[in-house]
Protein backbone atom coordinates (compact mmCIF):
# COMPACT_ATOMS: atom_id res chain seq x y z
CA UNK A 1 0.00 0.00 0.00
CA UNK A 2 1.28 4.01 -0.80
CA UNK A 3 0.42 6.51 1.49
CA UNK A 4 0.27 10.08 0.36
CA UNK A 5 0.82 12.73 2.75
CA UNK A 6 -2.03 15.56 2.30
CA UNK A 7 -1.30 19.11 3.39
CA UNK A 8 -4.13 21.51 3.87
CA UNK A 9 -2.58 25.33 4.11
CA UNK A 10 -4.10 27.74 6.95
CA UNK A 11 -5.96 29.70 4.57
CA UNK A 12 -7.52 27.08 3.00
CA UNK A 13 -8.96 25.74 6.60
CA UNK A 14 -10.12 29.84 7.40
CA UNK A 15 -12.33 29.41 4.55
CA UNK A 16 -13.77 26.25 5.60
CA UNK A 17 -12.79 24.28 2.50
CA UNK A 18 -11.20 20.99 4.21
CA UNK A 19 -14.42 18.81 3.83
CA UNK A 20 -14.51 20.23 -0.27
CA UNK A 21 -10.52 19.05 -0.49
CA UNK A 22 -11.24 15.75 1.27
CA UNK A 23 -14.16 14.88 -0.78
CA UNK A 24 -12.03 15.59 -4.16
CA UNK A 25 -9.39 12.58 -2.15
CA UNK A 26 -13.14 10.38 -1.45
CA UNK A 27 -13.80 11.10 -5.13
CA UNK A 28 -10.75 9.36 -6.11
CA UNK A 29 -11.01 6.61 -3.82
CA UNK A 30 -8.45 7.76 -1.29
CA UNK A 31 -8.72 6.09 2.21
CA UNK A 32 -7.87 7.73 5.12
CA UNK A 33 -5.45 5.68 7.61
CA UNK A 34 -5.37 8.55 9.94
CA UNK A 35 -6.11 12.57 10.23
CA UNK A 36 -4.25 14.96 12.65
CA UNK A 37 -4.41 18.75 13.00
CA UNK A 38 -1.82 20.87 13.92
CA UNK A 39 -0.76 24.71 13.66
CA UNK A 40 2.51 25.80 13.34
CA UNK A 41 4.54 28.19 16.15
CA UNK A 42 4.43 31.48 15.88
CA UNK A 43 8.17 32.72 16.62
CA UNK A 44 8.32 35.37 19.02
CA UNK A 45 9.77 38.36 17.00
Amino acid sequence: MQRTLSIIKPDATRRNLTGAINSCFEKKRFTYCGAEENSPNKRAG
